[in-house]
């Protein structure tokens, strides 16, 4: 079994873009088309259209700008209709 580490998802690094980009993909494998997902730690919800390969951000209270880099890098378009 292998284990992550921390510096695994740094988006600043190849290996860590890399297994965010998958990491996401994952994730959002469980959203349904139109579905929202909400992130706690910036308190920023994304509308997820996966036939579109689109996020809309609807409510954002931090900036959080790793998200959106992470979104671009697995090849979804960002709209922000905060």
């Amino acid at each position: 079994m292998t284990y992550l580490q921390r510096d695994d998802f740094d988006i600043n690094t190849p290996r860590g873009i890399a297994q965010s980009v998958k990491w996401l993909a994952g994730y959002l494998s469980h959203i349904k088309d139109g579905g929202m997902w909400l992130i706690p730690r910036s308190g920023t919800a994304f509308e997820v259209r996966h036939s579109e390969k689109v996020a809309i951000k609807v409510m954002q209270m931090l900036p959080d700008p790793s998200l959106e880099k992470v979104f671009h890098a697995a090849g979804w378009k960002v709209v922000d209709n905060t």
